[in-house]
């Protein structure tokens, strides 16, 4: 079950943030190459999505992109939304975009280093735009839409599952980000 920590637009600028993505090349665009290795953890993973989806590079909707601080966005946002949900040491923080028409679907987000976590780590994720018609995201059995820019929410678990999707005009917008 996903808990609201709080809404943290007066503190962060998403509106800069975004538009700083929107000005970049993403860092990563998914489902990449990691799909192609052999981790114990994502094999239900492709079970799934080998079945039921195809890739966008393959004809299909699945696609998304990745930003990361320090590199598309400005480290000083990462820092303060750490900050605001008291993670003392961060593992890992990106925003993802998916495109009108496209979708990231049921995953949960498998690390190449997977073995080295536990069950201590805190996952969250923030709507860093406003509300935009056909932007949905689902975390366990929580659906997230209209959602206001600013609210953060925390997850169950670093491993719940989840999907995001866009159905609307506009490009979908989402901060991601685990640490303890």
């Amino acid at each position: 079950m996903t808990k609201f920590i709080g809404n943290c637009l007066a503190t962060i600028d998403w509106n800069t943030v975004v538009k700083e993505c929107e000005m970049s090349e993403p860092a990563y665009v998914g489902p990449g190459k990691g799909m192609e290795t052999d981790l114990p953890e994502l094999r239900e993973i492709k079970e799934i999505w080998r079945k039921w989806y195809t890739r966008f590079d393959e004809g299909g909707t699945v696609a998304w992109d990745m930003f990361f601080p320090g590199k598309q966005w400005n480290s000083e946002a990462a820092d303060q939304f750490w900050d605001f949900v008291g993670i003392t040491e961060p593992v890992a923080i990106w925003i993802s975009r998916i495109w009108p028409g496209r979708f990231a679907p049921i995953h949960w987000d498998v690390q190449s280093n997977e073995h080295e976590f536990n069950d201590n780590y805190r996952r969250f994720h923030c709507h860093i735009t406003p509300p935009k018609f056909g932007h949905f995201f689902v975390v366990d059995d929580t659906a997230f839409y209209n959602e206001k820019q600013g609210n953060v929410w925390e997850w169950n678990s670093r491993k719940s599952w989840h999907a995001g999707s866009n159905c609307g005009l506009e490009p979908k917008y989402l901060l991601n980000a685990f640490g303890k």
